[in-house]
């Protein structure tokens, strides 16, 4: 898979399991001397993982045009904590529509992967997700981070748990993600940008000063974590306050977090 060229395609796999992974591929340039089927992905996962764990999305349309052109040739990773809305965030990129009260909630995951550039996979790494049932899904994200080799990555937290468990997140985010470039042996290149979306705000955030004070809770720990260590000297970081409510018609703030990590993508 190393060697072939995709065309421009979008192609999006779920596993269906107790965990699933997002993966979301698009490509605008299109090679007719090595053009593939729509599902050719979706073929080598089934190939290397296992066949009953993969559902296939349409092939046109599974990014909507704002978040194509935000993240077109950078590939992103969505990481975070059970519950905290990766599941939502990544349906609303696909279709741009707030989910509506009593819709069906997505499946919980473990985290996703958007391809904005040809991926370079390791198929015997992956097949690990076989082995993969209900145990720590934390355990996987290192191995996302050395295959995918983000150009940017989203960490999602519920701010609804409160300031403290909400900063125990934040270390969490360093031990699980951070660690991983400070592993001198990886030596692997850090992202250009590192956003944490602060979720559920109609929930938690009473008030602007509420909403502020949290934000800055979480900007200070996450700045602290980021400057100390020089091989992040480069890397973009940010907090940006987010909403996933289905009582609203619109999700601006989350259209704002997706355009403020597109600009530190460049």
């Amino acid at each position: 898979m190393a060697n072939e060229e995709y065309p421009k395609w979008i192609q999006a796999i779920k596993w269906t399991s107790k965990a699933l992974l997002t993966v979301v591929m698009f490509e605008k340039v299109v090679t007719p001397a090595t053009q593939w089927a729509s599902d050719a992905f979706v073929k080598w996962v089934r190939a290397s993982t296992d066949g009953d764990l993969v559902r296939q999305f349409d092939a046109v349309g599974d990014l909507t045009k704002m978040v194509r052109d935000q993240f077109e040739g950078h590939n992103i990773l969505v990481l975070g904590p059970r519950s905290a809305g990766k599941s939502t965030l990544l349906s609303y990129m696909r279709t741009g529509r707030p989910m509506p009260p009593g819709g069906d909630l997505p499946n919980r995951s473990l985290g996703a992967v958007i391809y904005g550039k040809r991926p370079n996979l390791d198929a015997n790494r992956w097949s690990k997700l076989k082995e993969f049932k209900d145990g720590d899904y934390r355990s996987l994200w290192k191995l996302m981070i050395e295959e995918i080799r983000p150009d940017g990555i989203v960490y999602m937290l519920d701010g609804r748990k409160g300031q403290a468990t909400t900063l125990t997140e934040v270390e969490h985010f360093a031990s699980d993600v951070l660690s991983v470039y400070v592993d001198a042996q990886l030596n692997l290149p850090c992202p250009r940008a590192i956003h944490i979306f602060l979720n559920f705000a109609d929930v938690w955030a009473k008030s602007d000063k509420v909403a502020r004070e949290l934000k800055r809770h979480v900007e200070n720990a996450l700045a602290e974590l980021i400057e100390n260590n020089s091989v992040f000297e480069s890397v973009k970081a940010d907090v940006t306050v987010t909403q996933l409510a289905t009582t609203r018609s619109a999700w601006d703030e989350a259209d704002n977090a997706i355009n403020r990590l597109g600009a530190d993508l460049t």
